[in-house]
């Protein structure tokens, strides 16, 4: 029984170590092809009118409104842009859950549509193609754009030669709207349908905003408050997990994230 509970002890890591160094070297990675000081300063958004002063009703210029947002977050220019929205209502099943969710359904032949990746079209312009569904909910609305936006940052800037879904989702968090996906991807896996915004785990999005924090030298930002609770509190275990590894090495042999790990070359290279 001795030692037992003694209070020194280290905080377990919150994710198994291959995924750790997986979403520690994406990471990495990100603040290296990317302007860092722009990370660091940047602001985060949230769901708050003070942010997106929209009055969502279902209309259409409410998504061109919110793109315009988002864009700039990412800068990317909406001249480069073709919003394009079709209405998904016809293939929806109701789930009978009481927050309303709806499941998609694929006819036979129809080519998935889950992770298209950025072309120019005819006019050179990157088109964005939005469901009409999204308009009924703004939080969403927000995260399905940011990823769109993420992949032209990464593929269409010619950052990585091949889709990698988990860093587009990295990619939304060092562009100040991790608050947005990761409550997106947490929803969608809670409610078990095959979203697009669901390709990190709940506990990596945990993870990977609490370095997004500590990068920042953030102590308890304000942001966090409206991160869903499971994310919240995944993100305070990593927080808690980075802090004693950052600041007590002589108790662990693990290196700082941030301490000259080397940034990934490719993509593929990511395990």
């Amino acid at each position: 029984m001795l030692g037992l509970f003694k209070k020194d002890s280290a905080p377990q890591s919150p994710l198994k170590d291959h995924r750790r160094q997986w979403v520690e070297s994406s990471f990495q990675w990100l603040t290296t092809v990317f302007d860092r000081q722009a990370i660091l300063h940047r602001k985060v958004l949230v769901p708050h009118y003070s942010h997106f002063p929209i009055r969502y009703n279902g209309d259409p210029q409410t998504a061109t409104d919110t793109l315009d947002i988002v864009a700039a977050q990412m800068e990317i220019s909406t001249t480069d842009l073709e919003l394009n929205i079709y209405d998904d209502s016809y293939n929806q099943l109701s789930t009978g859950s009481p927050t309303g969710a709806r499941l998609a359904v694929v006819t036979e032949g129809e080519p998935p549509a889950d992770e298209p990746w950025p072309t120019v079209d005819e006019t050179g312009k990157y088109p964005i193609t939005l469901k009409k569904s999204r308009l009924q909910n703004p939080e969403l609305l927000v995260a399905t754009l940011a990823r769109d936006l993420a992949k032209i940052k990464l593929s269409g800037e010619a950052r990585i030669t091949r889709p990698d879904a988990p860093l587009t989702d990295l990619t939304t968090l060092i562009f100040g709207l991790g608050v947005f996906n990761a409550n997106a991807a947490f929803m969608s896996q809670n409610l078990r349908t095959t979203g697009e915004n669901a390709r990190m785990t709940q506990m990596e999005w945990g993870y990977g905003l609490a370095l997004f924090a500590h990068l920042r030298n953030e102590k308890k930002p304000a942001w966090t408050e409206h991160l869903v609770k499971n994310i919240r509190s995944d993100f305070q275990k990593s927080e808690q997990y980075l802090a004693y590894h950052h600041n007590s090495p002589q108790k662990s042999e693990r290196r700082s994230p941030f301490a000259g790990d080397p940034p990934m070359a490719e993509s593929e290279n990511r395990p």
